[in-house]
């Protein structure tokens, strides 16, 4: 008897920390793009509404801009073409470090990006994260935390 409620109470206290530690990964599960803006003051975000490639130009240096369209061309390494609605097309950088591959050729795309604007060649977006046109993040304008400068 003695040991049935030792068991039972060694699988309930079991079932416990199981349940505790899934609650808090679920709570803690990073959001599409968060793991790229962890640690910024909350409150401070900047509403980054879908932007032309067009008008890309008129944004500053390192400026972190969201853009749709789909990925055209390969240029080799980690560069692409991104073309938008517009038929407007600039380089884009995937970095060998992130999984792209849900990403497909001609399938439309948001991505967020820090824009690099050059002076003697073409400007870039370096992309910091994509959603596919089924998130639901897509579908709303979406926050990131204000660029900061640090001093090391």
């Amino acid at each position: 008897m003695t040991k049935g409620l030792i068991l039972l109470s060694a699988a309930s206290i079991l079932l416990a920390n199981i349940s505790t530690v899934f609650a808090e990964g679920i709570a803690h599960t990073p959001r599409p793009c968060e793991s790229e803006f962890k640690g910024q003051p909350q409150g401070f975000e900047k509403k980054l509404n879908i932007i032309a490639i067009r008008d890309l130009k008129n944004e500053k240096d390192e400026e972190i801009v969201r853009v749709k369209g789909k990925v055209t061309k390969y240029f080799g390494d980690d560069k692409y073409e991104f073309t938008d609605e517009n038929g407007d097309t600039i380089e884009i950088e995937l970095n060998k470090d992130k999984d792209w591959s849900f990403i497909r050729k001609d399938e439309t795309i948001e991505v967020i990006a820090q824009y690099d604007k050059e002076f003697f060649s073409a400007d870039s977006l370096d992309v910091k994260c994509a959603l596919p046109p089924e998130h639901p993040m897509t579908q709303i304008g979406i926050r990131i935390p204000p660029k900061t400068n640090r001093r090391m």
